[in-house]
């Protein structure tokens, strides 16, 4: 028979350095030294117990007797270590003495009768001069000896040492792979701009976070082509820059473009402005997979800047009006003052003269006065002195106000008052500046002979105040810049009606500060315009 041999010189091989010949009275060991004595007083069932185990290339050992004497192959010589020399027929608690504490339950069970089974059980074992933690799957199973009794354990091992640590390790770092793929999806999810990814040739949505589903109206885009999921978009010229990144693989930027998207299901469409940068994702032989989408919404910001660049342009209208305005009387005071100088010449007496210089100069300070007034209001540099009002009085005295100037005009001047009396809390002096205002606009507006009525009724816990006209009217697309502040509908009516446009602005102003709010109706030129007001309500 073909010997085997223990590879190997060093101390791990100790114990086994001796061919096994199949019997153990000629394996070469003495076993008359330990406790196990003479092979050939062993009873049979240990004889095979011990052929079977160093016959095997598997990690095998068994423990006989009440001692528990140790028997192992060669296979297990590598997991005894340095102890290995000398240990064959040691007591197995006096081999493994540190694992002892750990494997003497499951040896009784075996001992008991019972095969017990243990997979991947950490042992912190010294087997070469320093503890270690090691990790084994094994089995204990009985030997049973000719009174059928269990003369000892028969054990087949496995260390699994390297691939519980390759699994930990690997469960390690899955798990801290998993960890940076959800802080970067938290943060790809929170990104304060919109953030897309789409993969393939047809460009289908691969993520989206938050602010890109807000932008499109919270719709499903998962899985969806681009085309698909965003039909609106069509014809924006979107599309086609994507596909250009796909074809060309270079990127492509855009700064405040108007798109145009359905953000509410079954709504219009909504106009947006978006920065955004279209970038190619790049494979390993330089093709495009797919187009990393990021932006923002810069609609706001859009908005404001039109918003200044308007407010500017009223202003300059505002400026060119006042000068205007200004001049107007200016003039005719420069001819009455050069008249006065040649006052013995022949030409208007010292007394028209000065007249028409006190009504150009009235004009100039009502025009100054208005100018003060909107800068306090605007500024919040007026005191309010609150008292309960009572609003029908209110409205007789405006009435009073303007009868003279709509007088001159031929208007038809009516006050409908509710048959209950109305009160308000109000400034009595800033309410009448309210009402006047607005009959004064209409007056303005009304060509001469045309109807001009206030009413006063009661809308629930609100006053509201209307004045209503049937004069030039306003184009309904208009009417939300008449209470802004140097806008002007049409500078050269506001012109050829006199004034600088501010009075509503003073209006709207001065309910807000009522607690109220101002809106206007029209049905468009030629049609009439009505101005409504509305105050809280004090009980009764």
């Amino acid at each position: 028979m073909t010997e085997r041999r223990v590879r190997g010189d060093g101390p791990a091989q100790a114990g086994t350095d001796r061919a096994w010949r199949g019997d153990p009275s000629t394996d070469g060991i003495d076993w008359s030294a330990t406790g196990l004595g003479e092979p050939a007083r062993w009873p049979q069932s240990l004889r095979t117990a011990v052929s079977i185990v160093m016959g095997s290339r598997h990690p095998m050992f068994l423990a006989w007797g009440p001692a528990l004497h140790f028997v192992f192959n060669e296979a297990y010589a590598p997991i005894l270590g340095v102890r290995a020399a000398g240990a064959q027929g040691r007591p197995f608690a006096a081999l493994w003495p540190e694992i002892w504490p750990d494997i003497e339950p499951l040896v009784a069970r075996a001992l008991a009768g019972e095969a017990t089974w243990s997979e991947d059980l950490p042992l912190v074992m010294t087997r070469h001069g320093y503890p270690e933690t090691t990790y084994f799957t094994f089995s204990y199973s009985p030997i049973r000896d000719e009174t059928g009794g269990v003369g000892g354990l028969f054990c087949a091992c496995t260390e699994t040492t390297a691939k519980v640590i390759a699994e930990r390790e690997n469960a390690r770092l899955l798990a801290q792979r998993q960890d940076t793929i959800d802080q970067l999806r938290q943060m790809f999810e929170q990104a304060p701009g919109f953030v897309a990814v789409l993969r393939g040739p047809e460009l289908r949505f691969e993520l989206v976070n938050e602010a890109y589903r807000q932008l499109v109206g919270h719709r499903d885009l998962v899985g969806l082509r681009v085309r698909e999921a965003l039909p609106e978009v069509e014809g924006q010229g979107f599309f086609e820059l994507l596909e250009k990144v796909q074809s060309s693989r270079e990127p492509v930027r855009g700064e405040g473009l108007r798109i145009t998207v359905q953000r509410t299901p079954d709504a219009a469409p909504e106009v947006r402005y978006v920065d955004f940068v279209y970038q190619p994702l790049l494979e390993a032989d330089g093709a495009a997979s797919g187009i990393f989408v990021q932006g923002h919404d810069v609609t706001e910001q859009v908005l404001a800047v039109e918003e200044l660049r308007q407010a500017d342009r009223r202003k300059d209208e505002f400026l060119a009006m006042l000068a205007h305005e200004l001049r107007n009387p200016l003039a005719p005071l420069s001819n009455a003052l050069r008249l006065l100088e040649r006052s013995g010449e022949n030409g208007p007496s010292s007394g028209e003269l000065i007249a028409m210089a006190e009504r150009q100069a009235r004009q100039l300070r009502r025009l100054v006065d208005d100018l003060l007034e909107v800068s306090r209001i605007t500024q919040g540099k007026i005191e309010l002195r609150f008292e309960s009002v009572d609003v029908a009085a209110a409205a007789r005295h405006a009435i009073e106000s303007v009868g003279p100037e709509c007088g001159a005009r031929r208007h038809r001047l009516s006050l409908k008052l509710p048959p209950e009396p109305l009160r308000v809390r109000a400034d009595p002096a800033r309410l009448a500046q309210i009402l006047e205002n607005l009959l004064h606009n209409a007056c303005k507006y009304t060509p001469d002979g045309g109807n001009i009525r206030l009413e006063v009724a009661a809308r629930g816990a609100e006053v509201e105040l209307r004045v209503v006209d049937d004069g030039i009217g306003v184009d309904p697309d208009k009417l939300h810049t008449l209470f802004v502040l140097f806008s002007q509908i049409d500078a050269t009516l506001d012109r050829a009606h006199g004034g600088l446009g501010i009075g509503l602005a003073m209006v709207r102003r001065l309910a807000e500060l009522h607690g109220g709010t101002v809106a206007a109706h029209s049905d468009g030129p030629g049609r009439g315009s009505c101005f409504m007001v509305r105050l809280p309500r004090l009980p009764h």
